[in-house]
């Protein structure tokens, strides 16, 4: 088997000005801004893989895999801005007026090589599982940005001697590294259950670590008139660092930012203890799947990262500890007969202490405490072979506090809930449905034709994707919010053959 993709999107963007309004009812605040210069990026990635099955028994089945990677990415803006901030209240009152300048030249590319070979051999109620594999992985960066702030006619930070750059990095790093992975699995039942048990080794060659992690899992069917399952596993996950988790940055005497790759860094590491049940049943004639699950993950050697607008930052150094608890309720099934539907609601407390800090345990940037979402499909009236799909979420906001700040939970601080309706209508054409399609002779080629119309965030709701951080007269910093594309139509041509 053969498989192949490639992918590219370019982006261009022209700021043009903003007029906002934030804060609260007892003390709204106005944040005008003004842009010059533009941002044009390129991403671009390309795969391939190919697999060679071979079964010289009924019960022995072993494969050969060969895979390759590669990416490309090029980031380039040029942006000037000037602001003003004021009382929304008081008109002209002015709390800080400044300028801005971002700039970057930035290009990263990346290629990943894998050869690989897994093994599967089944015999009654045993089923044993294994593989290994040798990756390399090729990596060249390029990086070279600056930002100059200007508040009320003087450069920050400011200072009588010298002209500074608020924040500058130039950097250059190329990798060429090695990845082996070796796993064994082996799924047995036993009366009622079922147990699947395995071990799980990676050594890179970068940080010289060699990573053991057992997994056991099992399940539980009860003679019971009721259909349950019920659920156990546990082990132990590394989740090994790639490139920029790696990336460690310094800054010497003159605020100049450089970046060295960490060999110290250590994967990691993760402790899963997670407990679900599957409850199926009939209502009203059509079938239902109800599922619970019930986590709690401790881990160590955390790499904490902050988000600054669409980049995640890895702090590039192990330096904290976290948990993650939660709970996830979900109910599947054909609300209407010959569609699936579902209703999900999420629970979930995500923290993280830094090495040495004694400020304790504090919301990690991915902590969305609660997730409520629905997927409900219907046929229109008398006309079956047309769809309609409506979407609906609505999901706690993410915390965030200000650059460069300790993130304590007194200065953490929550987005607003992200809220979101879509709609979709699709129609799925087969030889037969309409005469003059098949005088084409489409259908000589391919089997179905599906045609859909999507109208995502059909409320045109405008969620905050992240803050800019002001600095006002008295240098307190002030969070303006960055909003998501609001209403936006999506037109769906896919074909079978």
């Amino acid at each position: 088997s053969v498989l192949g993709n490639f992918s590219q999107n370019s982006y261009s963007f022209v700021p043009d000005s903003l007029v906002t309004t934030f804060g609260t009812l007892e003390n709204p605040k106005t944040f005008r801004v003004h842009f010059n210069g533009k941002e044009k990026d390129l991403f671009q990635t390309l795969f391939g893989a190919a697999t060679l099955k071979y079964s010289p028994t009924n019960n022995l089945t072993i494969s050969l895999l060969a895979s390759a990677f590669n990416t490309s990415e090029t980031v380039n803006y040029d942006i000037e801005g000037q602001y003003w901030l004021g009382e929304a209240s008081s008109g002209d009152a002015s709390l800080g007026i400044g300028a801005y300048h971002d700039f970057a030249r930035n290009t990263l590319n990346a290629t990943v090589v894998s050869l690989a070979h897994r093994g599967e051999y089944q015999k009654k109620k045993n089923k044993l599982e294994w593989g290994a594999s040798l990756q390399q992985e090729l990596i060249n960066d390029r990086i070279d940005e600056f930002q100059i702030r200007d508040s009320a006619g003087y450069s920050l930070p400011f200072n009588v001697n010298a002209l500074s750059l608020f924040y500058n990095l130039h950097a250059k790093s190329n990798l060429n590294t090695y990845r082996t992975q070796a796993f064994i699995q082996d799924a047995f039942k036993i009366a009622k259950f079922s147990f699947v048990g395995g071990l799980r080794a990676n050594y890179w060659s970068f940080n010289d670590e060699l990573l053991l992690s057992p997994r056991l899992a099992i399940a539980y069917m009860p003679s019971w008139k009721k259909d349950f399952i019920f659920r156990f596993s546990t082990g132990v996950y590394y989740q090994s660092p790639f490139y920029k988790e790696i990336k460690d940055t310094i800054v010497d005497n003159q605020r100049n930012v450089l970046i060295q790759l960490n060999k110290d860094i250590q994967a990691q590491r993760s402790l899963h203890f997670v407990l679900g049940s599957d409850y199926r049943f009939k209502w009203v004639n059509r079938p239902f799947k109800f599922t619970t699950e019930v986590y709690y993950k401790p881990s160590d050697r955390v790499i904490t990262y902050k988000v600054d607008n669409v980049k995640i930052i890895y702090a590039g150094n192990n330096d904290a500890k976290a948990y993650t608890a939660g709970l996830d309720l979900k109910l599947f099934g054909e609300f209407v007969p010959g569609t699936d539907s579902w209703i999900n609601l999420s629970l979930m407390n995500a923290k993280e202490n830094a090495v040495g800090d004694e400020y304790g345990y504090v919301s990690r940037p991915n902590e969305q405490r609660v997730v409520f979402s629905t997927f409900f499909q219907d046929f229109f009236p008398g006309f079956p072979k047309y769809r309609v799909h409506l979407k609906f979420i609505w999901a706690d906001g993410l915390p965030y506090w200000a650059p460069n700040a300790v993130h304590t939970t007194e200065n953490t601080l929550r987005a607003r809930s992200y809220r979101r309706v879509d709609i979709g209508f699709s129609r799925a054409l087969a030889k037969g449905d309409f005469n003059w399609l098949d005088k084409t002779g489409v259908f000589s080629v391919a089997k179905t034709i599906q045609l859909g119309l999507e109208i995502f965030n059909l409320l045109d709701i405008q969620n905050v994707e992240s803050y800019y951080w002001v600095s006002d007269i008295e240098n307190k910093q002030h969070p303006v919010p960055n909003t998501l594309t609001g209403r936006r139509f999506n037109f769906r041509l896919s074909v079978d053959f």
